[in-house]
């Protein structure tokens, strides 16, 4: 009891409370959260981003689908950008090449 109290109470006779810690709708956002299969549960920013996005169980899903999205997009993004690189870096050998070759034949 809050009080410390040890007295026996009667249900549906006594009129009494269940003192809760106030974390059961973290628990069960958490939950959903771990469900949706959507994020390793030990990414706590991808956590915390799916919770900011969802309240329901199908919130949670959307904004886990969502965040994973936007992830695959920054990859793929990521990706391309390496592409580019690579060939950047393939075309500036190529035009050095070649004016070294010129200025050899002259």
């Amino acid at each position: 009891w809050e009080t410390g109290s040890t007295l026996s109470l009667i249900p549906g006779v006594d009129s009494f409370h269940t003192k809760t810690d106030g974390m059961e709708e973290v628990r069960k956002e958490i939950l959903l959260i771990r469900n949706t299969g959507r994020t390793n549960m030990f990414d706590l920013p991808a956590v915390k981003a799916i919770a900011d996005l969802g309240q329901s169980a199908s919130d949670v899903n959307a904004a886990a689908r969502q965040f994973t999205d936007k992830l695959n997009a920054q990859h793929e993004s990521a990706k391309q950008g390496r592409r580019l690189l690579a060939n950047a870096g393939k075309k500036a050998a190529l035009n050095l090449f070649s004016k070294l070759h010129r200025s050899k034949e002259n």
